[in-house]
Order: C-alpha cells, then structure tokens, then sequence
C-alpha cells in the first residue's frame, strides 16, 4: 500500500515503471503478439485520458513511459485502465478464469526535471 500520495506537477513530465515477473516467454511483452498490443494500448489510453507519452520502452518484464497527465484524476484514470488492460489481455483472465496477481508492486513514478 502506498503511503504518501502519488505526485504529480502537471507542467512537467513524470517517469512511470510498470513491472511484472511473471511477464516471461509467451506472456512477455516483448513477445510479438504482446508487443503491438501494448503498444496500441498505450496509444489508446493515452488518447482517452488526455495523457501526453512523450516516450516509452519495452523491456521484455517492465515497461517505462515518460508523461504528462493532465491532472491526477485523468493520471489515475490511465493507470487504472491501462495496467488492468493490458493484464487481462496478456494473460487471458477472465471472470470465472482467474491468474492471479500478475503486477509485482505498484507503479513506479517519479517526477522529473532536467537542464
């Protein structure tokens, strides 16, 4: 559980980590059915949400996106949508077909400044 509130600074762009072990071999989002799909999604979420992706990488297990929400709830919004999204569609879950828990920890974010 988190125990400080998510920042966000809606002038500046924010690092996200999403990770998960158990993203390997056919569930790897490198894999090239995984691969276009999160691209899509990322696409689709971003638009959706109004969230600007400046830049993202794939690597196999983790996922790093570089974005500027445009307020927290929209932020959350994505979250929200596009890591469920992206699980049950990697994993084939479905009500009454659980996997179990396929993210290791919550997302990873950080605001960023630079130069």
């Amino acid at each position: 559980q988190r125990k400080l509130a998510r920042p966000i600074d809606p002038k500046r762009p924010l690092h996200l980590v999403l990770r998960s072990s158990r993203a390997r071999g056919a569930w790897s989002f490198l894999s090239p059915k995984n691969k276009l799909l999160v691209e899509k999604l990322i696409q689709a979420g971003a638009k959706h949400f109004g969230v600007k992706v400046l830049n993202h990488a794939n690597v196999g297990n983790h996922l790093h996106l570089v974005v500027v929400p445009k307020n927290k709830m929209l932020f959350q919004g994505f979250l929200r949508w596009f890591s469920g999204r992206l699980a049950f569609t990697i994993t084939g879950a479905k009500k009454g077909n659980p996997v179990g828990r396929f993210w290791d920890a919550l997302a990873y974010s950080r605001v960023l400044s630079w130069g």
